[in-house]
């Protein structure tokens, strides 16, 4: 997941990084790459619509695309933030709270992690909408979370995936209180299934 955080990074840096001209002097350079991290790093926070820290690549296509569709340059100095974050997208319909929790704005679906020996391998993702995030699992136990997703959503792509690259050992996700996912991930890293909601 920290690959993603870098690259995702790393994209924004050049994406409001220009080339600064050879005429400059060090001093002006230093302060325009200063600048252009400076930018990216507001850009990062403000595009990372589900506060995981972690930008992906289709939250950066957005924002990207939001800011080329209105004739931005590469070179833009992003001198009013405000008016940068209402620019963008929200990849889905989600929202904070006064007391910083997030509402959904759509179909909330209840989401039960039930995990099996190993439980610190494991890790999950649907869509681009809800993951594990940072969590680390415990062996033999049930954790409650819940998703947001679009209010005409028919079903979810769902992704488990295992560090060590032994499947789950047993250990399964429940949407909805009866739709089980990867129950049969009993081998490799990654297991991808569809689930009808």
């Amino acid at each position: 997941m920290r690959y993603l955080q870098v690259l995702s990074a790393i994209l924004v840096l050049l994406a409001f990084a220009g080339s600064a001209a050879s005429t400059q002097t060090a001093e002006d350079r230093n302060r325009h790459d200063l600048r252009s991290l400076e930018a990216a790093q507001e850009a990062f926070a403000l595009i990372d619509k589900d506060g995981d820290d972690c930008l992906s690549f289709t939250e950066f296509l957005a924002a990207y695309s939001a800011l080329a569709d209105k004739g931005e340059s590469r070179n833009r100095d992003v001198e009013d933030r405000s008016t940068l974050k209402s620019d963008l997208p929200r990849p889905f319909p989600r929202q904070l709270t006064t007391q910083g929790e997030v509402a959904c704005n759509g179909t909330t679906v209840d989401v039960q992690i039930r995990t099996a020996n190993f439980g610190s391998e494991i890790s999950w993702k649907v869509d681009h909408h809800c993951q594990s995030g940072e969590v680390t699992y415990g062996d033999n136990l049930v954790y409650n979370t819940s998703c947001c997703f679009l209010s005409n959503t028919t079903s979810i792509l769902v992704t488990c995936q295992d560090s060590y690259g032994d499947g789950w050992h047993g250990g399964y996700l429940v949407f909805l209180g009866n739709r089980v996912a990867c129950e049969d991930f009993d081998s490799g890293h990654r297991w991808t299934t569809s689930v009808p909601l």
